[in-house]
């Protein structure tokens, strides 16, 4: 989690982890069929220590654009998304980030200067695909292009387009995405810069494939 960061990044990492671990043990200790599920609080709790990655971009931003000191972010956002993931087993990194933007948008309200700014630093993906990764493109019927070398675990092609009134690059069948311009609805400057995106999130969806609390 700390590797290639500063001291006072490692400490703002290390204050997220303990808010999210905070709001993720609010509601009662862990019932024995998450105890299972997990490996034992100290890995649930590892895990959830993976999720301050996004919260650490968007609280940075946030402080840049002058819009919240570091104990209220911790306060009304951290903890929250903490208690969101217990109810949520834990849900996937995309998930989290549209859950995490949703929140920033109500609690900074739509029509802030600055909200533009912090959704884009929140809906960064945490890593990109590797240096030597060149996508495969061929036309898509409808307008926009398959990703041919991108594949998700259920099987489907990737496929990205700007085949939208805006003309911004999206991933076509982005689940993020509830209605064009609500948050989730993530857009890309390059048709690149989207296929490298969904290389990304169909990762993290085979990741999130391991299965979920019944």
């Amino acid at each position: 989690m700390h590797n290639g960061l500063s001291e006072q990044q490692k400490l703002g990492q290390l204050v997220h982890a303990a808010y999210l671990a905070k709001g993720f043990l609010q509601t009662g200790p862990l019932s024995h069929q998450e105890l299972a599920h997990y490996g034992g609080e100290l890995s649930a709790l590892a895990e959830v220590a993976t999720f301050t990655r996004y919260l650490s971009t968007a609280a940075t931003r946030a402080q840049g654009l002058g819009l919240e000191g570091p104990t209220v972010f911790e306060y009304e956002i951290s903890e929250g998304m903490g208690v969101w993931l217990r109810c949520n087993h834990l849900a996937d990194a995309a998930a989290f980030q549209v859950e995490l933007v949703t929140r920033l948008t109500r609690h900074f309200g739509r029509h802030h200067p600055g909200l533009v700014d912090l959704q884009a630093a929140a809906s960064q993906p945490p890593a990109g695909p590797p240096q030597d990764w060149t996508p495969s493109f061929s036309p898509w019927r409808h307008g926009g292009w398959y990703v041919d070398n991108v594949q998700y675990a259920s099987g489907a092609i990737g496929c990205v387009s700007r085949n939208y009134e805006d003309r911004r690059w999206r991933i076509v069948c982005d689940p993020r995405r509830e209605s064009l311009g609500s948050p989730g609805d993530f857009t890309f400057g390059s048709q690149l810069e989207a296929a490298r995106a969904e290389y990304v999130l169909a990762a993290q969806s085979e990741k999130a494939s391991g299965g979920a609390i019944q």
